[in-house]
C-alpha cells in the first residue's frame, strides 16, 4: 500500500507527540491530522461496566482532543495546518444501545465546532465528518434498516479528502 505505521496510544499526549515528532522526522511537518480512532459498545446502558464507559470515552473523545493538542500546537506555530475529526452521525442521532458512543461522538463535534472558532483565526481549521455505519469490524454484529443504512469505507474516505479539499465544520 505505500503506507508506514507508526505505534500510537491515543489516550496518551506523550505517545502522541512521540507519533507526531516521528513522522516529521520521515516525511516533514503535518499538514492535516485526521483522528479515527473510536470503539463502539453495543448494550443497555444500565448493564455497561465502568471500565468500559471510561474506555469509550478516553479513546472516542479524550483521544481526538489530546491529538488535536499535540498537533494545533505545532499547526498554529506554523501558520497553517488542518484537522479532521471523525465523528459519527450518532453524535447527532440517540440511539438505544449506543448511548456512551452518542455522548462521546456528540462531545467530538461540539470540541471541533468550538476548536475552529478559536483556531481559525490562526491558520488552523478544524473540520469534522460523520458517517453513517461504515462496513469495518466496528459494526459487525449490528443490524442497519431502512432508516440507516451502512456505507463502505472508500465513502468515507472520499468524504474526508473533499473536507480537506474545502475544510467545514
Amino acid at each position: 500500500l505505500g503506507v508506514e505505521g507508526i505505534e500510537l496510544d491515543v489516550t496518551d499526549s506523550s505517545s502522541f507527540a512521540a507519533f507526531l515528532d516521528a513522522v516529521e522526522e520521515r516525511v516533514g511537518p503535518v499538514d492535516v491530522l485526521i483522528n479515527n480512532a473510536g470503539i463502539m459498545p453495543v448494550g443497555a446502558f444500565l448493564d455497561y461496566d465502568e471500565r468500559l464507559i471510561r474506555r469509550t470515552i478516553e479513546i472516542d473523545l479524550v483521544g481526538v482532543i489530546l491529538g488535536s493538542q499535540e498537533a494545533a500546537r505545532r499547526m498554529v506555530a506554523r501558520g497553517r495546518g488542518q484537522i479532521v475529526n471523525v465523528a459519527s452521525v450518532a453524535g447527532r442521532l440517540p440511539t438505544p444501545g449506543l448511548t456512551v458512543y452518542n455522548g462521546a461522538k456528540a462531545g467530538v463535534i461540539e470540541f471541533s465546532e468550538a476548536l475552529d472558532a478559536e483556531l481559525s483565526g490562526k491558520g488552523v481549521r478544524i473540520s469534522t465528518v460523520l458517517p453513517t455505519f461504515t462496513n469495518t469490524g466496528l459494526i459487525t454484529g449490528l443490524a442497519t434498516n431502512g432508516m440507516v443504512t451502512s456505507v463502505e469505507p472508500e465513502e468515507v474516505t472520499k468524504q474526508i479528502l473533499a473536507t480537506i479539499v474545502r475544510p467545514r465544520v
